[in-house]
């Protein structure tokens, strides 16, 4: 049993000093392959994949490509939307991505504002637990935990 006990101490003891040592290295890149890992079956499926939002008409998808397509003239309306919508009403929450949906297609400009929104949570996260606690092991978790809930960018 003595045996036993010194060879489970021992085991504990090399995985004490094993999690030490990830604790001070920058686990940052870990973001990167969570993000490889969680975007995949978007780029594998390509067209045929399915993004679930919960919302009536996919108004805010609308959002960004009607003052898009209209970005250059000074339209009050637009009459693709309900039989005509004042531009007013159909306000995106992030202007910024407006030319990713004048520029390419609505399901790329998505995605990539997806995998911005996605890394900038993550970085965010994992910058605000590793100067608060100075664990790397901590900020990979929250920020991992974090980026991926199940909120969209839109």
């Amino acid at each position: 049993m003595n045996k036993l006990h010194k060879k489970v101490f021992t085991i504990l003891k090399q995985t004490d000093v094993l999690i030490q040592h990830l604790d001070h290295c920058t686990l940052w890149w870990i973001g990167i392959l969570i993000t490889v890992v969680f975007f995949l079956p978007y780029f594998a499926l390509g067209d045929g994949c399915i993004f679930e939002i919960n919302d009536h008409l996919d108004e805010s998808i609308m959002n960004y490509l009607l003052p898009a397509r209209h970005l250059w003239d000074v339209s009050t309306i637009y009459p693709e939307m309900l039989n005509g919508v004042n531009a007013s009403g159909t306000q995106p929450s992030a202007v910024l991505f407006l030319p990713l949906y004048r520029l390419i297609s609505a399901r790329t400009a998505f995605l990539t504002q997806y995998i911005i929104c996605f890394l900038l949570a993550f970085s965010g996260m994992y910058l605000l637990v590793k100067e608060i606690t100075d664990s790397s092991i901590l900020a990979m978790i929250a920020g991992g935990s974090f980026c991926v809930l199940p909120l969209y960018p839109v």
